[in-house]
């Protein structure tokens, strides 16, 4: 019997467990004197010496037990969200190191019912302890309505932010609501000291109308930096990018893909952009076409103002008359290129690594763990030398084939018109983990995926990876649990990992 997608089986435990009910309730219980929580892998948790403002910080921060997984943490922090933040499913970590070996991280909060906040985060010791989160932006929640199968739906824009990192230098980009919340704007600032401070932004997305939502950010060896996302100006949702200028100044953006149909690409997905070593841009995004919503990528060559027709990762593959919310993630090393990505061709959803050339020819496809039992999304992608890094979210629970009230209710739960349910699977998942693996430049998986920081009875989701030349490891994501919604970050233990890798943090 089919289900919904993960992210409505994880509202649906949610609000089967009573935790909403509870939260509500108790009007959300704060952290002690503002202070997240750390917690090492083996589960002993401790006071970090960040802090979050009073305003963000409605739910204190969970540390729970470990489960019988090993994990791969050696040390985890999470910075509570708001009760307003528990339903939002799109929203995650983003995560950049810089070349002094500091980690950052940008997330966005509903602060209020109708305001976005944007935070950021530093630590200065490989992820020990970070510095008080503050507030980069402020945005209001701008909402979009529409008809969709006879009925009106309406649509949050979020700011979801994006960091990418260059030597010292840090790019931040987000989505913010202007002109009197009437329209939508992609934003990029610098920071070249590490965060302490930032530029005055500047636009990226340029087209009227572009709408931009379902971001991504990368930076080239030049110092140029590329903006991507889904963009309305046709009224369709549309894959669209921006490439600036050795400055930082964005002057022109452009489509990568308008579809002969007209109906646009498949809308609530993130796109994915990478410089290749040329300068060539790499856009992938998910297409939808005869009823197929497969991976595509178009190119960009360096110094064009058009990108090339798209092409295929993969031949006609699956057919799904739905938007899955879940995007591709691609890394590029000498002249070849590499794609992650989830569909549910088997009638569940599992995650993909597919290799070509930087011509966008020839891939080879392979599951990434064929031997896992539950529906896997959401991954990324980090290139470190000669190795690749993956990270993902998997599912934990029963047996493949029984089915829970979690599972019937999330079939309830899904909202009307725009249908959002995602791949079909028929697995009864009691959480959720972020798992990660590597693999050789020619794709080979190098060991076992191991779990992160598994937690019994906590959801897991939407991952970032990156990698510091020295080793270091960070992996960041959206935690939910019974004491809460949180962002987390980890630092994976360096043993079984490079000691001596080159940094790629396209996100």
């Amino acid at each position: 019997m089919p289900t919904r997608s993960y992210h409505w089986i994880l509202a649906a435990v949610v609000l089967v467990g009573g935790f909403v009910a509870g939260y509500a309730m108790s009007g959300g219980a704060s952290p002690k004197n503002g202070q997240t929580v750390s917690q090492s892998a083996g589960g002993e948790t401790a006071e970090s010496a960040s802090s979050v403002p009073s305003a963000n910080a409605s739910s204190e921060a969970s540390s729970p037990a470990a489960s019988s997984q090993e994990a791969a943490a050696d040390v985890v922090h999470r910075f509570p969200l708001t009760a307003a933040d528990v339903k939002e499913t799109m929203e995650t970590a983003a995560v950049a190191v810089t070349e002094d070996g500091a980690v950052h991280v940008a997330w966005a909060s509903r602060v209020e019912p109708d305001k976005w906040q944007l935070f950021f985060t530093s630590s200065a010791d490989r992820g020990e302890t970070f510095a008080t989160p503050r507030v980069i932006a402020t945005s209001d929640v701008h909402r979009v309505t529409s008809k969709s199968r006879g009925q009106t739906i309406t649509r949050e824009v979020r700011m979801m932010p994006r960091l990418v990192s260059r030597g010292s230098e840090l790019l931040l980009g987000w989505v913010e609501a202007v002109d009197g919340n009437t329209a939508v704007q992609y934003f990029v600032a610098r920071s070249g000291d590490g965060g302490q401070t930032f530029s005055q932004p500047v636009v990226a997305s340029r087209s009227e109308g572009a709408r931009p939502t379902y971001t991504s950010l990368a930076v080239g060896a030049d110092g140029r930096i590329a903006a991507s996302w889904l963009d309305n100006r046709r009224k369709t949702q549309l894959p669209a990018a921006a490439v600036s200028t050795p400055d930082g100044q964005f002057e022109s953006d452009s489509l990568a893909h308008v579809p002969e149909s007209g109906k646009g690409v498949c809308p609530c997905c993130p796109t994915n952009v990478t410089f290749g070593p040329d300068g060539s841009l790499y856009l992938a995004f998910r297409n939808q076409q005869d009823g197929f919503r497969d991976m595509w990528i178009s190119r960009l060559p360096a110094g064009a103002t058009e990108f090339e027709p798209p092409k295929p990762v993969v031949e006609p593959t699956w057919q799904f008359d739905g938007c899955p919310h879940d995007g591709p993630s691609l890394a590029v090393q000498n002249d070849r290129l590499t794609i992650a990505w989830m569909d549910a061709r088997s009638g569940q959803p599992r995650v993909y690594l597919g290799q070509g050339t930087a011509a966008l020819d020839g891939f080879q496809n392979q599951e990434v763990d064929p031997a896992a039992i539950y529906s896997q999304g959401h991954p990324a992608l980090a290139a470190a030398g000669e190795t690749l890094l993956l990270a993902w979210d998997e599912g934990v629970g029963s047996p493949a084939g029984e089915r829970s009230a979690a599972s019937d209710a999330a079939e309830a739960a899904a909202p009307a018109g725009h249908d959002h349910s995602g791949a079909q699977g028929s697995t009864a998942e009691t959480s959720r983990a972020i798992r990660f693996a590597q693999f050789s430049a020619d794709g080979k998986r190098l060991g076992q995926p191991q779990a992160v920081a598994p937690a019994a009875g906590v959801f897991q989701s939407r991952p970032s990876v990156v990698v510091h030349p020295s080793g270091d490891i960070y992996v960041g994501w959206v935690e939910l649990g019974s004491q809460g919604k949180s962002i987390a970050i980890a630092r994976l233990k360096r043993e079984p990992f490079p000691t001596s890798v080159a940094q790629d943090s396209s996100r």
